[in-house]
């Protein structure tokens, strides 16, 4: 298999639009006010090659609990 320029372009774009996808459920599972949820989800997208590991590492607003009924 030949690596063109153009095949490594679409794995790079498509590695970084999975992280940020990853990043953004992450946040969902935590509990965050409206403005620090985009405020996150603003450096993840921003920075997209180092936004989506800060966000990870940084542990933002508490983890939300689940709640099942029985």
């Amino acid at each position: 298999m030949l690596l063109t320029p153009e095949f490594v372009r679409w794995v790079m774009l498509i590695g970084l639009l999975s992280i940020a996808c990853l990043t953004c459920l992450y946040l969902r599972r935590r509990n965050l006010t409206a403005r620090a949820y985009l405020t996150w989800g603003l450096l993840a997208i921003l920075f997209p090659l180092i936004g989506p590991f800060l966000v990870l590492l940084s542990k933002p607003g508490k983890r939300a609990t689940l709640h099942f009924q029985n």
